[in-house]
């Protein structure tokens, strides 16, 4: 009888300790996120944040350098999570993420970061913890999203990020009224017009860069074509990656037309280059992108 009390009495310890270990043992992120063994390390970081909360509700996404994204894998490992055991309620931040890791061999894995610090598994099925749901301990959840936002935000770290949200705010302030749909063939406003029209984007420039700007007349031509048809045309997400060359950046750009209900979408590429003051030096947009039309 006393072999078997103690036999009992070790497998309930050990099942005891299974479930601390499963249910409140701190788990790294970078372990949750990541798919684990025989698939290399990533090093690409892709942030996505949809902004519902704000005046303008935009989506970011930016894909990290090689540096930021090392450092920001080094902030996925120190950040711990668990299962949602007694799970948390209560709001953490207002944003949501996407945050996708990928590697030079085409692997990719996916969690979704809820505004209470939830991580949910997103892709793919076969990781090392398998899909399921887990929650970013609050002293670390708090540091981990202001991390996220910081690279999102037009107003933290990605560079020129702030530059395009103005660029693509179509008819700020009643910008596009320095517009005029009627002028001949290369013919622009000139005088206090058409600085009215590009004053919100100075000081997010080099000197170099504003002259240039200015001269290329880009943002009047953006906001002439959008004038042009007719519609309340707005910015819906912003999509930035670094390109090859150090300093340098592509972008992309939807506008959505909601207000006629045809839900149309214009698709903008072009890229940027950033000077050593971290101010855009150079910019380029192609304005003959697709215009698509949801069914």
């Amino acid at each position: 009888m006393k072999k078997k009390s103690v036999i009992g009495i070790l497998a309930a310890v050990i099942c005891a300790v299974a479930l601390i270990y499963i249910f409140l043992w701190p788990h790294p992120l970078y372990d949750i996120a990541w798919l684990g063994v025989s698939h290399g390390e990533p090093d690409i970081v892709r942030i996505v944040r949809d902004a519902f909360g704000e005046e303008a509700p935009l989506t970011y996404d930016v894909t990290l350098s090689d540096s930021d994204s090392a450092a920001f894998l080094e902030d996925m490992r120190n950040a711990s999570v668990r299962f949602p055991f007694f799970g948390r309620m209560d709001r953490i931040s207002s944003d949501y993420y996407r945050i996708m890791l990928g590697n030079q061999n085409n692997v990719w894995s996916e969690i979704e970061i809820t505004n209470n610090g939830t991580i949910n598994q997103e892709a793919p099925a076969n990781r090392r913890w398998g899909n399921g749901t887990f929650l970013l301990y609050r002293k670390d959840a708090e540091g981990f999203l202001q991390i996220c936002r910081e690279w999102t935000s037009p107003d933290g770290r990605y560079p020129g990020l702030a530059f395009l949200q103005e660029f693509f705010a179509i008819n700020k302030d009643g910008r596009a009224d320095n517009v005029w749909l009627d002028a001949p063939d290369g013919v622009y406003s000139t005088g206090d017009s058409i600085f009215a029209l590009y004053q919100g984007l100075e000081r997010y420039m080099t000197e170099r860069g504003f002259s240039k700007i200015l001269m290329e007349r880009s943002l009047y031509k953006l906001e002439y074509v959008c004038k042009q048809k007719g519609k309340d045309w707005y910015c819906g997400s912003i999509e930035v990656a670094p390109a090859s060359e150090p300093g340098n950046y592509f972008y992309s750009a939807v506008l959505v037309e909601g207000a006629s209900g045809n839900n149309e979408e214009f698709w903008i590429t072009g890229n940027y280059s950033i000077g050593e003051d971290g101010l855009v030096d150079s910019f380029y947009i192609d304005l003959s992108g697709e215009i698509l039309k949801e069914d």
